[in-house]
């Protein structure tokens, strides 16, 4: 099982919901994207998943988020100001939802409600 310090939830500007997974010293280890396109599964489940850094999730590929490298989407992803949601390993999910677009407020009601 992989540690994580904690997995930001943020929208980018086509209000794409895409989870950002930092490791257990705090590094940017990975994105997961379209999570707001996935099925709705239990909010437990979700946060389960990511406090193991989204095992089943593939590695950051960056053709994926146009050719950008993980500290440029993160950068970008901070700039659209969507931070929408965090999950830490062993604190309380803490939601933004002053933060979201009505995409984003899809998936946390959907999600995490």
């Amino acid at each position: 099982m992989a540690s994580i310090s904690i997995v930001s939830i943020y929208e980018d500007n086509a209000q794409n919901v895409i989870g950002l997974v930092y490791d257990s010293a705090g590094t940017l280890v990975n994105a997961v994207q379209n999570m707001g396109a996935q099925q709705p599964i239990p909010r437990a489940a979700l946060v389960e998943a990511a406090r193991q850094a989204f095992p089943m999730a593939p590695d950051y590929d960056e053709r994926t988020f146009g050719d950008r490298t993980l500290q440029q989407l993160e950068n970008a992803l901070k700039l659209y100001d969507h931070h929408i949601a965090d999950i830490w390993p062993e604190k309380p999910t803490a939601l933004y939802p002053e933060k979201a677009t009505p995409a984003g407020l899809q998936f946390l009601i959907r999600w995490c409600f």
